[in-house]
Formats: structure tokens, sequence, C-alpha cells
């Protein structure tokens, strides 16, 4: 059992005592991924109305409506939801029992340069992270026995991090933590890498804790609220007081942050920035969701990608709101990724993991999986969860 820090620092002083377990073996087969087409092109689906304000509806708040934050739609800030497919564009996710599950098999000699499976017989795996050695995941679980579980890029013996957990929404790494929102208990919590049974808490009494994010500063998170009242939050790494950034949101989501604003999806189908320093308005990204389930977001450099799980389209705007435009199509799209050449994206209303160029162009096919979720890439591999599978994956780029 954790002790829950005596520091003034944290937001309330309760704890919740973590069902902790031992490290689950996990598969590390080498390998090509049965049934994947590298040459496959995606079709780019005619979309229904897509429109330019972008809404997110979270893992977290998938627990009440789950196809796995699904996105479909089309793909126009026009409104228009067909796509040009003359230029490639498309309109176009825990253990269960007082346990986590046991991954399936051990380290076969995965190294750097193979592909395959890195964990199976997780229960519902969604969100994910990488850093520079290990795959983090969240198993939502079912009867509030998620957890978050690590396994090396190269594969072996997957460590249970935390288990007992509520709906564990998303996950971030920063230095020697991985830090992740537990909707379902109105917790932020953290652990360290790849120490077992490490989980605390670093903020109590949330309403909903959804999306979070770290950098090099602290920690932030928005929580949905009950209605109006959802906030986008921080808290030094260091510890402290919380600050609020963003107050009066209506259900915000899934977020990204660079060193100057957060990219926030809204339930209200919008997509705006706000700057981290706080005290500012919200700007909307040229889109404004008419229609749309905006899911998953990311950013890199001067651009802003997402999915949108009703209108079936990966968007991509600059991040000041110019340049809107649908990239790619899929199957409600939900996890999303970018290197800054290629935007992956997972349809887990379907069984692929895609790439596309930044800007648009023909989408390809990197993995399979059924409901194919949480995505991240590094540069080499693309990782991805399969929510149907119970699987953690990788394959080459």
């Amino acid at each position: 059992m954790h002790r829950a820090p005596t520091s003034s620092r944290l937001t309330r002083a309760r704890w919740r005592t973590l069902a902790l377990t031992a490290p689950l073996p996990v598969l590390a087969a080498c390998g090509g991924l049965l049934g994947v087409d590298f040459d496959d092109a995606h079709p780019i689906p005619d979309g229904g109305a897509g429109d330019d304000s972008g809404n997110h509806v979270s893992d977290a708040a998938d627990a009440t409506s789950d196809p796995q934050s699904g996105q479909d739609g089309g793909p126009n800030g026009s409104g228009d939801g067909a796509r040009d497919s003359s230029r490639g564009d498309g309109a176009a996710s825990g253990g269960e029992g007082g346990s986590p599950p046991d991954a399936a098999g051990g380290s076969d000699g995965c190294t750097a340069n193979c592909s395959g499976p890195l964990a199976s017989g997780q229960t519902n795996p969604r969100a994910l992270a990488i850093d520079g050695t290990n795959v983090y995941w969240a198993n939502v679980g079912s009867g509030g026995e998620g957890s978050v579980v690590a396994v090396a890029k190269t594969g072996g013996t997957a460590v249970t991090l935390a288990s007992g957990l509520s709906n564990p929404t998303a996950l971030s790494v920063q230095g020697p933590y991985v830090y992740w929102s537990d909707q379902g208990d109105g917790m932020v919590m953290r652990a360290q890498g790849m120490v077992a049974n490490s989980g605390e808490s670093i903020a109590f009494s949330q309403a909903s804790p959804t999306g979070i994010a770290t950098n090099g500063t602290g920690v932030y998170w928005t929580d949905n609220g009950t209605g109006s009242d959802g906030t986008l939050q921080m808290l030094a790494l260091d510890g402290g007081t919380a600050v609020t950034l963003a107050s009066n949101l209506i259900g915000p989501g899934q977020f990204a942050i660079d060193t100057t604003n957060a990219y926030l999806t809204l339930a209200t189908g919008g997509v705006v920035y706000t700057s981290l320093a706080g005290g500012d308005s919200l700007h909307d990204l040229g889109y404004d969701g008419t229609g749309g389930v905006p899911a998953q977001i990311v950013v890199s450099g001067t651009n802003v990608f997402w999915t949108d799980l009703t209108l079936n389209t990966v968007y991509q705007s600059a991040t000041d709101g110019g340049g809107f435009q649908g990239i790619a199509g899929g199957s409600q799209p939900e996890g999303i990724a970018t290197d800054g050449v290629n935007v992956y994206f997972a349809e887990r209303g379907g069984t692929r993991v895609d790439k596309v160029p930044v800007g648009g162009g023909g989408t390809s096919l990197v993995g399979s999986g059924t409901s194919p979720w949480g995505v991240a890439v590094d540069d080499q591999y693309v990782y991805w969860t399969a929510s149907g599978d119970g699987t953690v994956n990788k394959a080459m780029k």
C-alpha cells in the first residue's frame, strides 16, 4: 500500500490504496504482422457534412459511449464532406479482476530490427506513450481494475506500474515518470518508469480528469467538469498548488501542448487553443466541429493534427488556425501521432493503422489489429494498442 505524500502541495489529503501486482510476462515475438499489405492504399471516403470547429470526446468520456472514441467524417473545412481524391486527401484502444491479466509468452529475442506484438493478453488497452527505451499503456479493464503497464521497446517482461484504477484515459512521459489521468477516481497520478507498484496520486478530487500532457515545467490536464465548468490545470513537476489556466470550458478532452499553447478538443465539437501562461481567451483552429466528435490531437512544429470519430476524418491546421484541411479518412480514427513527415492514425472502428504524408496524399497501411486505439512513433517504429485483441504492437515505419 502506498501512502499519500504529506506535502501540502497536493490538492487534497485523500489517498487511494492501489491494488498492486507483480510484473507480468510479455510476448516479444519477431516477424511481420499477419495480413498486412504495406502497399495497400486506403480509399478516401466521401464524408458527410464536415466543419471547422473541433469537438473532442476523450477516452474518459468514452466510458459511457464506447466505440472506443471513434471518429468518422468528412474532410473539408467548407462543410463539404467530399474529398479531393485526385490529391489523395481523405475525408476520410486493464486487467480484469484483482490483478492485471498475464501477457502471453516471454522474450523471444526481439530486437530493434523486428516487428510484432510486444504484449498480449491485455484487457482493453487504449492510451499509449513512449520514451527513449520503453512503451507504456493503460488497460481500461472493467469494474475498477484498470492498470498502467510498461515494457521495453525491444520486448521482454512487462511491469505493472499501478493497478486497481478506474478508467485511466491518457498517458504522458516526462523525465523518470509516466503520468496519467484516472477519470473514474478523479485523480491525476504518476509512477516511476519501470518500477513496479510505484503509482501515486498528485492531484485529488477532480470531477473528471481526461487529457494529460507534460513538459519540462509541469504536468497539465483537462477536467471535464459537470457541464460548462471544465478546466485546464497545471501542476509544477516539483509540486506545489495546481493552477487553473483556463475555465468555463465545455467538455475539454484530449489535448496537446507546444512551448506556448495548449490545443484542446471540446465536447461542443470545437478544436481551440489557448496560452499556457493562462489568462488567455480561446482561439479556434478554423474548424467548427459541426456534427463532429474530435478524439486525439497532436502538435508538431507549426501544424496541429487531430482525428474525428463521427466525421471519419484526420484533420490538419496551422497552429494559428490557418490552412485547415482534411488529410485522410478512416473508420472512426482515434489515436494519432506524427514524426513531422507523416501522420500515423489508428482506425478504432476497423482494423487499420495507417500513415499519410503531412499535408495530405495517399494513405498506406503500417499495421493492423482489432479496434486499434493509441498510437506513438519514434525514429524507426510505430507502436499501437489493439483494444479488441488485447495487444500492444510495433512495426517498422
